[in-house]
């Protein structure tokens, strides 16, 4: 058996974790965070968590009103990029409570 690539786990930082989580809620609501169970697959992400703190997060970028329903790195992969504004308010609003507050 040839290895080609090897990555590592990743696993978020619980902190930024919480910072990105607070600032969901106080953006949008509480409650409207879906955790993931933990599923198998290499991500070159866990590279840089590996360095500083950091945290992956899905962005719900679905819609099946618009057809954007197909799976990542399908040749017909569209997102709904109405779904594009609220990660940008989300990482926008996380930079300046973490510069304000630190991590929680």
């Amino acid at each position: 058996m040839t290895v080609v690539a090897s990555y590592p786990v990743l696993n978020n930082h619980p902190g930024v974790n919480g910072l990105l989580a607070r600032n969901f809620a106080a953006l949008f609501g509480k409650g409207k965070v879906a955790k993931t169970e933990q599923v198998l697959g290499g991500e070159d992400f866990a590279y840089y968590v590996e360095e500083v703190p950091g945290a992956m997060f899905r962005l719900g970028v679905m819609n099946k009103k618009i057809k954007a329903d197909q799976p990542w790195h399908s040749a017909q992969f569209m997102a709904d990029e109405e779904a594009l504004v609220y990660g940008s308010a989300l990482l926008a609003s996380a930079v300046v409570d973490y510069q304000t507050h630190g991590l929680p």
